[in-house]
């Protein structure tokens, strides 16, 4: 069933990228429980991998690194995994920062889900720290997997990890207080730097934090917005959210109101 859940899954390479190829690449697996990383990758050797590497990605909807991957870097000979290519790009290998260390992923990939990170504290802009899990870790569905996979297609994983990364972290200032030994224009003139690279906290604080009007997923979350194409005034993350919309906003736009007509 694919809405069963699973600790552990193997997406097996494939070469259309639907909803229903992707379902049938996709199979339960297996890990040691511990969740040790050094006994998951002498346990993916004993399956056969001989470089088995580790990397931290970003499922569909998650404000967090929510996946680690495994795939073996030194096959050189297996079919391409396109798929996870493209979705798992976020970062270097076993959480290697700012840099991109390797290019292609061939063969299976063997994906679990990822502990929550402890809460990012205010301890850096001058308050006391608070550590604290955000979420309990759940299983993955093969729905969900196939969804995140098929999201990342059209999609440059490395910015929406870097976008992600810095409304996440930029976030947790308490009251929109500066960072501690930074200037008092950081939010309009400094940078953010973090794991998957860096980005001006004006874009941060402005064009990321853009919401869709109808469901309030932000642009950092959605990997942009789109204006409607007639009266350029509002935006939407997705055809399906301007299509709820059309009806009340047709009203409140003369431009929209005279093309409907």
């Amino acid at each position: 069933m694919a809405d069963a859940r699973h600790r552990v899954l193997e997406i097996k390479p494939c070469d259309e990228i639907t909803a229903e190829a992707l379902s049938a690449h996709i199979v339960p697996s297996m890990l040691p429980p511990d969740g040790n990383e050094t006994a998951e990758k002498q346990y993916l050797k004993r399956q056969g991998f001989k470089d088995p590497r580790g990397l931290k990605c970003y499922s569909k909807d998650s404000t967090f690194p929510d996946i680690y991957a495994y795939f073996d870097f030194a096959d050189q000979s297996s079919p391409v995994n396109i798929a996870c290519t493209k979705a798992f790009k976020c970062y270097g290998l076993d959480g290697a920062q700012q840099i991109m260390n390797w290019d292609t992923i061939r063969g299976s990939c063997v994906v679990l889900r990822e502990e929550p990170p402890i809460s990012f504290t205010a301890s850096s802009f001058g308050a006391s720290q608070t550590e604290h899990h955000a979420t309990a870790v759940q299983d993955f569905s093969i729905s969900e997997m196939v969804d995140t996979l098929l999201f990342f297609q059209d999609k440059d994983a490395r910015k929406i990890a870097l976008k992600r990364d810095a409304s996440r972290t930029m976030g947790s200032a308490p009251g929109g207080a500066t960072p501690m030994g930074m200037p008092a224009d950081f939010f309009t003139s400094g940078m953010y730097m973090g794991p998957a690279g860096e980005r001006a906290m004006h874009k941060v604080g402005g064009k990321d934090a853009e919401e869709c009007r109808v469901c309030g997923k932000s642009s950092a979350m959605c990997g942009g917005l789109k204006h409607c194409a007639v009266c350029k005034a509002v935006k939407y993350c997705c055809a399906e959210c301007q299509r709820l919309d059309w009806k009340r906003h047709k009203k409140e736009s003369p431009a929209c109101n005279t093309k409907a007509k």
